[in-house]
Order: C-alpha cells, then sequence, then structure tokens
C-alpha cells in the first residue's frame, strides 16, 4: 500500500470534501422529509461525492490503470444521474 502523503493538495482537498460531506448527510437525515434543505442537502452530498470520486478516477487515468478509471468515472456519472433526479424529480432514468 502506498503511503499517503497528508501535506499533498489532493488529500487535503479530498478531506475537506469528505468533511462536507458527512455535514450534508447529518443535515439531511435531520431535516423533514419535504423540506427545502433536505432536498438541497441530499444534492450537495451527491455533487461531492460524485467530485472526490472523480478526483480518484482523473488519477488512476494519469497511471494509466484503465479498469479503476472506468468504475471511478462509472459510479461518478451515476452520482451526477442522482444529482440531476434530486434537481428536477420530473425526469426518470
Amino acid at each position: 500500500m502506498e503511503d499517503i502523503n497528508i501535506h499533498s493538495k489532493m488529500f487535503q482537498f479530498r478531506a475537506l470534501l469528505a468533511v462536507l460531506a458527512i455535514i450534508m448527510a447529518i443535515m439531511g437525515f435531520t431535516q423533514p422529509d419535504d423540506s427545502y434543505m433536505r432536498t438541497f442537502a441530499r444534492a450537495t452530498l451527491s455533487l461531492l461525492l460524485s467530485t472526490v470520486i472523480g478526483t480518484y478516477a482523473f488519477e488512476r487515468l494519469k497511471e494509466k490503470k484503465w479498469l479503476p478509471f472506468s468504475a471511478y468515472t462509472l459510479v461518478s456519472v451515476l452520482n451526477l444521474l442522482i444529482f440531476v433526479q434530486i434537481i428536477f424529480p420530473s425526469i426518470n432514468f
């Protein structure tokens, strides 16, 4: 397993996004079902997860590891589709 460089900019970016995702998840679970804040929290959480997974996909592309790149890209695109479905509930996939 490779050593984690906690001083790298990408690690700090991912850690910040992970903290924001935890806050959004807690906010999403504590709000009522039909609340605007819950919809906002779910949409933001989906975007944050897509961004974090997208950074992993980009790193795997630079390393020319095609299977992890395609898997991370697929999951990132699926999260973006979930975001679109949250924002525009009349669209069905």
